[in-house]
């Protein structure tokens, strides 16, 4: 028989002559990761098929080994298929040197295991450790490459033992027949939770490790070996005593984590939906729901209830009674064909259902806005602020919705304004009845007649039991639209009544010859207003002073429109010039606009000037100097 061979880890629960199924809870830090060991050798009846010593998959070692002929490797199929270690001498062992990936902060280690045999007390006849830098030779690994250990104990009796806690050097109970052992080890570097063999939710500190032994706690918070080490190996070693020990249904895994729970949606008088958000690393979701915070009185069907799939986020929970407050956890579970992990509980949820009663219940929106009830601050946000109207020729629709989101039909007895002469009118009344979970809508129109704000408030009567008047503020602004004049030269405002001529806004016209020269200035007539703006004539007050108008303006300017007027400055003599431009328009308060206009023009003469070496030479100069060049030096 090949004495390589790996094995694949067990999962799968079953009855054995004498069976301890080990679980070693090595917990991850805060992450999830794929399924990292599974056996239950049930594939062939050949050790070897089990072992793989460079390449092993989820489900081999990299070595199951003897020392020597006084250990017998064989695959038992007594029942169902089982790893068999029989002594009288020399050593077997199974080790898993391959690092588990990604590395892991904390396991669940779990197999079934069956002594027999044995007659002879013998202390540590066999130890299982877990560590890091593990070789595959027939000895137990060194305490400095050991992140945690525990050993098994034979006593006189046949089939019975304990198990020994390496590091305290102190041993369990005995325990005889099937059984479930738990080993928890956690090197996260803080505590946490695992779900145990007995259905309790156990915490583990850092660095140390519980043991189980079917559901009852054999070593609780025990110390680890080397807690520099990492968890990434395994190895059991049979070294002592005279006996036969089978294996079955490994399985290595993280425990899940722990999902956060959220309030519980479509709460009905039966029924609610359970939320939480996802984890990595799980199959699946384990809920509990209970009338009580610490759920001793769980719902049927809801202790522990399995529900599949790791993007699974919610869970309806049927079947309830009204008008009761029911409480729920959830926490990550995987399951796998030999068995299943769980994690710890999220953090409870509690909710009360509804009484049962089928009523209505009344809700209005504007906007796709809630609107509450007595509401006095109208928004613009919700459509009750209906902002501003021109009081001529203008009015705005406002279609508000009225939605029964009870369980029975609203009866809408009434809709009306409770002013109703505030420039505000219902143009499109709501049904009288609206069926459970429907809507109906209502159109108010606002039409001032005159500026001004106005105020009303929309009042809505039915059968709703605590809203049955259901009101809310609106208001609007009406105003009458006007034109206003505004003009610019050069992009530059001139206020009305100007009397200081500027280059900036172009009503200084400068200096121009009186032979040839003009200069033509556009001005911008703006209607900033909100009707058309009429203007009746534009002309200079003066109209002999130089300057005329070249380019008349539109006599009608729209609202935010504009139009021009070009005046040219064009002087027959010379001098100052000054006139007005003058504007007539509809305007309210500035109907004549008016600024003062400026030129100066004067005649075209010749100048001399002469220079010698770029220096000016006054006219009748009689001081000649070299600077200018009158002074020509000394000739020879």
């Amino acid at each position: 028989m090949n004495k390589t061979t790996y094995f694949s880890m067990m999962n799968r629960l079953f009855t054995k002559k004498f069976s301890i199924s080990i679980l070693f809870v090595l917990l991850f830090a805060n992450l999830g990761y794929a399924q990292l060991f599974q056996q239950d050798f049930s594939s062939s009846t050949t050790v070897s098929t089990y072992a793989n010593a460079t390449t092993p998959t989820n489900g081999q070692f990299n070595a199951i080994t003897t020392s020597g002929v006084g250990t017998v490797l064989s695959i038992n199929t007594t029942g169902s298929n089982k790893l068999r270690f029989a002594r009288t001498g020399n050593a077997g062992v199974f080790s898993r040197t391959t690092d588990f990936s990604a590395t892991p902060s904390t396991l669940l280690y779990r197999f079934d295991m069956t002594l027999s045999a044995n007659s002879t007390a013998f202390t540590t006849a066999a130890t299982f450790q877990v560590g890091s830098g593990f070789g595959t030779g027939n000895s137990t690994e060194i305490i400095a490459n050991t992140y945690s250990r525990f050993g098994v104990n034979f006593t006189t009796t046949a089939g019975q033992y304990s198990l020994r806690d390496i590091v305290g050097g102190t041993n369990s109970s005995n325990f005889t027949g099937t059984q479930t052992i738990t080993w928890a080890i956690n090197n996260s570097g803080a505590t946490v939770t695992y779900r145990a063999p007995n259905g309790t939710f156990e915490t583990l500190a850092n660095d140390t490790q519980d043991v189980w032994v079917g559901n009852t706690k054999a070593f609780n918070d025990i110390a680890a070996t080397t807690t520099t080490q990492s968890l990434t190996d395994i190895k059991f070693v049979f070294s002592g005593g005279n006996g036969t020990i089978d294996f079955d249904n490994f399985l290595i895994n993280p425990i899940p984590l722990v999902p956060a729970s959220s309030a519980a949606t479509a709460i009905g008088s039966d029924s609610f939906t359970a939320n939480w958000s996802t984890v990595s690393g799980v199959t699946g979701y384990r809920v509990d729901v209970a009338t009580d915070s610490g759920f001793t009185s769980m719902v049927s069907g809801y202790d522990n209830l399995y529900v599949a799939g790791q993007t699974t986020s919610s869970l309806s929970v049927t079947g309830l009674s009204a008008s009761t407050t029911y409480y729920y956890r959830v926490r990550g579970a995987s399951q796998y064909s030999v068995g299943e992990f769980a994690g710890g509980n999220s953090s409870s949820e509690n909710l009360t259902t509804t009484s049962g009663a089928l009523v209505p219940e009344i809700n209005v929106q504007g906007n796709s806005t809630n609107i509450v009830s007595g509401d006095t601050t109208p928004s613009t946000t919700d459509h009750t602020d209906f902002g501003s109207v021109n009081a001529a020729s203008g009015s705005v629709v406002r279609t508000f919705t009225i939605q029964n989101t009870g369980s029975a039909a609203l009866n809408i007895s009434s809709a009306y304004l409770l002013d109703g002469t505030s420039g505000f009118s219902i143009t499109s009344a709501p049904a009288s009845s609206v069926t459970a979970t429907g809507s109906t809508t209502i159109q108010v129109t606002f039409d001032p007649s005159s500026a001004g704000t106005f105020n009303d408030e929309l009042v809505i009567e039915s059968d709703d039991s605590d809203e049955a008047t259901y009101t809310f503020a609106i208001t609007g602004v009406g105003f009458v639209a006007t034109p206003e004049i505004n003009v610019q030269g050069n992009s530059v405002s001139i206020v009305d009544g100007d009397t200081t001529p500027s280059t900036a806004d172009h009503t200084d016209f400068g200096s121009v010859t009186t032979s040839s020269g003009s200069v033509v200035r556009t001005f911008t007539i703006q209607n900033t207003g909100t009707a058309a703006l009429n203007i009746s004539s534009a002309y200079l007050l003066d109209g002999a002073s130089g300057f005329s108008i070249t380019s008349a303006p539109a006599s009608s300017v729209a609202a935010a429109g504009s139009t021009t007027i070009q005046v040219t400055f064009d002087p027959s003599s010379a001098g100052t010039f000054n006139d007005e431009l003058v504007i007539e328009s509809d305007d309210s308060d500035e109907a004549t606009y008016t600024f003062a206009i400026t030129g100066v023009g004067f005649v075209a003469t010749p100048e001399i000037n002469v220079q010698g070496n770029s220096v000016s030479i006054v006219d009748g100069d009689t001081t000649p100097s070299t600077a200018d060049h009158t002074d020509f030096g000394s000739v020879t």
